[in-house]
Protein backbone atom coordinates (compact mmCIF):
# COMPACT_ATOMS: atom_id res chain seq x y z
CA UNK A 1 0.00 0.00 0.00
CA UNK A 2 2.84 2.39 0.82
CA UNK A 3 4.43 1.83 -2.61
CA UNK A 4 1.14 2.64 -4.33
CA UNK A 5 0.78 5.83 -2.33
CA UNK A 6 4.39 6.79 -3.12
CA UNK A 7 3.67 6.26 -6.81
CA UNK A 8 0.66 8.60 -6.64
CA UNK A 9 2.68 11.16 -4.66
CA UNK A 10 5.31 11.05 -7.40
CA UNK A 11 2.61 11.28 -10.08
CA UNK A 12 1.12 14.32 -8.33
CA UNK A 13 4.47 16.10 -8.66
CA UNK A 14 5.15 14.78 -12.16
CA UNK A 15 1.81 16.14 -13.43
CA UNK A 16 2.31 19.45 -11.61
CA UNK A 17 -0.95 19.07 -9.74
CA UNK A 18 -1.59 21.92 -7.32
CA UNK A 19 -4.33 20.46 -5.13
CA UNK A 20 -5.99 17.14 -4.46
CA UNK A 21 -9.01 18.33 -6.46
CA UNK A 22 -6.80 18.38 -9.56
CA UNK A 23 -6.94 14.57 -9.52
CA UNK A 24 -10.54 14.71 -10.77
CA UNK A 25 -9.20 15.92 -14.13
CA UNK A 26 -6.48 13.29 -14.56
CA UNK A 27 -7.49 10.59 -17.04
CA UNK A 28 -6.60 7.06 -16.01
CA UNK A 29 -4.71 6.73 -19.29
CA UNK A 30 -2.17 9.18 -17.88
CA UNK A 31 -1.57 6.81 -14.95
CA UNK A 32 -0.99 3.99 -17.44
CA UNK A 33 1.50 6.15 -19.38
CA UNK A 34 3.42 6.80 -16.15
CA UNK A 35 3.59 3.10 -15.27
CA UNK A 36 0.65 2.73 -12.89
CA UNK A 37 -1.58 0.54 -15.03
CA UNK A 38 -0.80 -2.65 -13.12
CA UNK A 39 -1.71 -0.91 -9.86
CA UNK A 40 -5.07 0.25 -11.22
CA UNK A 41 -5.84 -3.14 -12.78
CA UNK A 42 -4.60 -5.26 -9.91
CA UNK A 43 -5.97 -3.39 -6.92
CA UNK A 44 -8.60 -0.88 -7.99
CA UNK A 45 -10.80 -2.35 -10.71
CA UNK A 46 -9.17 -0.09 -13.32
CA UNK A 47 -10.32 3.03 -11.43
CA UNK A 48 -8.13 5.97 -10.48
CA UNK A 49 -10.93 7.18 -8.21
CA UNK A 50 -10.93 3.91 -6.27
CA UNK A 51 -7.14 4.15 -5.86
CA UNK A 52 -7.27 7.73 -4.58
CA UNK A 53 -10.12 7.02 -2.17
CA UNK A 54 -8.21 4.03 -0.78
CA UNK A 55 -4.77 5.62 -0.58
CA UNK A 56 -5.81 9.08 0.61
CA UNK A 57 -8.51 8.18 3.12
CA UNK A 58 -8.04 11.40 5.06
CA UNK A 59 -9.24 13.47 2.09
CA UNK A 60 -12.97 14.00 1.57
CA UNK A 61 -13.41 12.85 -2.03
CA UNK A 62 -16.45 13.72 -4.12
CA UNK A 63 -16.54 10.41 -5.95
CA UNK A 64 -19.12 11.58 -8.45
CA UNK A 65 -16.46 13.91 -9.93
CA UNK A 66 -14.27 11.05 -11.15
CA UNK A 67 -14.62 9.89 -14.76
CA UNK A 68 -15.53 6.42 -13.51
CA UNK A 69 -18.22 6.68 -10.84
CA UNK A 70 -18.47 3.62 -8.55
CA UNK A 71 -21.19 1.18 -9.61
CA UNK A 72 -24.55 2.10 -8.03
CA UNK A 73 -23.04 5.23 -6.48
CA UNK A 74 -26.23 7.26 -6.95
CA UNK A 75 -28.41 4.40 -5.74
CA UNK A 76 -27.38 5.37 -2.21
CA UNK A 77 -29.51 8.15 -0.82
CA UNK A 78 -26.61 9.67 1.13
CA UNK A 79 -24.65 10.09 -2.11
CA UNK A 80 -27.59 11.77 -3.88
CA UNK A 81 -28.06 14.15 -0.96
CA UNK A 82 -24.32 14.87 -0.83
CA UNK A 83 -24.28 15.66 -4.55
CA UNK A 84 -27.24 18.03 -4.17
CA UNK A 85 -25.69 19.61 -1.08
CA UNK A 86 -22.23 20.01 -2.64
CA UNK A 87 -23.76 21.46 -5.79
CA UNK A 88 -25.73 23.96 -3.74
CA UNK A 89 -22.55 25.05 -2.00
CA UNK A 90 -20.48 25.26 -5.19
CA UNK A 91 -23.16 27.16 -7.13
CA UNK A 92 -23.94 29.42 -4.15
CA UNK A 93 -27.51 28.17 -3.88
CA UNK A 94 -28.72 29.37 -0.50
CA UNK A 95 -32.44 29.05 -1.18
CA UNK A 96 -34.02 26.01 -2.89
CA UNK A 97 -35.82 28.39 -5.26
CA UNK A 98 -32.43 29.15 -6.82
CA UNK A 99 -32.40 25.68 -8.38
CA UNK A 100 -34.66 27.19 -11.04
CA UNK A 101 -31.58 28.74 -12.65
CA UNK A 102 -29.47 25.54 -12.79
CA UNK A 103 -29.03 23.85 -16.14
CA UNK A 104 -28.03 20.31 -17.05
CA UNK A 105 -24.69 21.62 -18.25
CA UNK A 106 -24.07 23.17 -14.84
CA UNK A 107 -24.92 19.88 -13.13
CA UNK A 108 -22.49 18.05 -15.41
CA UNK A 109 -19.79 20.64 -14.69
CA UNK A 110 -20.26 19.97 -10.97
CA UNK A 111 -19.50 16.30 -11.53
CA UNK A 112 -23.07 15.14 -11.97
CA UNK A 113 -22.82 13.80 -15.51
CA UNK A 114 -23.59 10.28 -14.32
CA UNK A 115 -26.43 11.61 -12.15
CA UNK A 116 -27.96 13.39 -15.15
CA UNK A 117 -27.31 10.72 -17.79
CA UNK A 118 -28.28 7.64 -15.77
CA UNK A 119 -31.34 8.53 -13.71
CA UNK A 120 -32.35 4.92 -13.26
CA UNK A 121 -29.36 4.54 -10.93
CA UNK A 122 -31.62 6.01 -8.28
CA UNK A 123 -34.02 3.06 -8.39
CA UNK A 124 -32.28 1.45 -5.42
CA UNK A 125 -32.30 4.54 -3.21
CA UNK A 126 -33.59 3.61 0.22
CA UNK A 127 -36.04 6.50 0.34
CA UNK A 128 -38.88 5.26 -1.83
CA UNK A 129 -40.19 8.80 -2.32
CA UNK A 130 -36.83 10.05 -3.58
CA UNK A 131 -36.34 7.08 -5.89
CA UNK A 132 -39.84 7.21 -7.33
CA UNK A 133 -39.61 10.95 -7.82
CA UNK A 134 -36.50 10.58 -9.94
CA UNK A 135 -37.45 7.49 -11.89
CA UNK A 136 -41.01 8.54 -12.63
CA UNK A 137 -39.99 11.77 -14.32
CA UNK A 138 -36.25 11.53 -15.03
CA UNK A 139 -36.25 15.06 -13.73
CA UNK A 140 -34.15 16.72 -11.07
CA UNK A 141 -37.18 18.80 -10.16
CA UNK A 142 -38.90 15.71 -8.77
CA UNK A 143 -35.93 14.91 -6.53
CA UNK A 144 -35.85 18.51 -5.35
CA UNK A 145 -39.59 18.33 -4.64
CA UNK A 146 -38.94 15.46 -2.24
CA UNK A 147 -36.01 17.24 -0.59
CA UNK A 148 -37.74 20.64 -0.48
CA UNK A 149 -41.50 19.99 -0.35
CA UNK A 150 -42.30 23.57 0.68
CA UNK A 151 -41.16 24.98 -2.69
CA UNK A 152 -43.60 25.27 -5.60
CA UNK A 153 -41.77 23.30 -8.29
CA UNK A 154 -44.65 23.58 -10.77
CA UNK A 155 -43.67 27.12 -11.75
CA UNK A 156 -43.01 27.70 -15.42
CA UNK A 157 -39.29 28.39 -15.02
CA UNK A 158 -38.69 25.33 -12.83
CA UNK A 159 -35.44 23.39 -13.01
CA UNK A 160 -35.48 20.48 -15.43
CA UNK A 161 -32.77 17.86 -15.89
CA UNK A 162 -33.23 18.02 -19.67
CA UNK A 163 -32.71 21.79 -19.83
CA UNK A 164 -29.42 22.92 -21.33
Amino acid sequence: MEQRREFLNWTFKELNLKSMDDWYNVPKEKIYELGGGAMLDGYYNDSLGNALVDLYRDYSWQQYKFAKVPHNYFSQEANVIRFISDTERELSIVDPEQWHRVSTDQLKAQGGAHFVQHPRALTKVRSLNLALAWVSSHSLVQVLAVLYPHVDWTRKERVDSRRT
